[in-house]
């Protein structure tokens, strides 16, 4: 539904393509979820609104477990272990972003850009078309935007797109520092993209 917003009384939707997507797939794909069903296998479809942070993933994620025949002592145990595991990533990536940081610090001739867009977009192989690979090769640093630093970056005011919060809380930063440029990779028919790229 909705992933953590990046300002306390924020709210951060997720696009509607993306909201719908659960309904549309089981419509689609009815009579092989009927088969599915059918032959035993069970099909499960949460909502999990982490508006208020992964903490609100517990839930859902445990009545989950409980029809999988898993005991709640069990279930909450991987649950914490899960959301620990998501929690140092971010560390990491952050830990990252630091590091790369200081070395263009210590270059100060050099520009490094921070790559922008859906990380399903911007960050795989198979949709950026090698943009990142083609700037590295020229001897360009480049750093995805949620390995930056943005603890007490601003996002814009109204925006309620979650991942919108996101991309211009990193761009803000990336507009206040000396040596970062800002590169965008989106779908050209992606909504909310229309729009968050005039406030980029």
């Amino acid at each position: 539904k909705s992933i953590p917003a990046q300002d306390a009384e924020s709210n951060a939707q997720l696009c509607p393509l993306v909201q719908g997507e659960t309904s549309y797939l089981q419509t689609t794909f009815r009579d092989r979820l009927m088969r599915l069903k059918e032959a035993g296998t069970q099909v499960f479809d949460p909502l999990i609104d982490l508006t208020k942070g992964l903490q609100n993933a517990r839930q859902p994620l445990e009545k989950i477990a409980r029809r999988m025949k898993i005991g709640p002592r069990e279930a909450e145990k991987g649950f914490e272990k899960a959301l620990l595991q998501q929690q140092n990533c971010q560390k990491e990536l952050r830990t990252i972003g630091e590091a790369a940081l200081e070395k263009l610090a210590a270059l100060p001739d050099q520009t490094g850009v921070v790559l922008f867009g859906r990380p399903y977009n911007a960050f795989v192989e198979e949709a950026h078309m090698g943009i990142p690979h083609k700037l590295a090769s020229r001897g360009t640093m480049v750093l995805p935007f949620d390995c930056l630093p943005l603890n007490d970056t601003r996002t814009k005011r109204h925006m309620y797109w979650g991942m919108g919060q996101m991309i211009l809380k990193a761009a803000r930063f990336v507009k206040d520092h000396p040596q970062l440029f800002g590169v965008f990779i989106t779908n050209f028919s992606c909504g909310p993209d229309s729009f968050l790229l005039g406030y980029f």
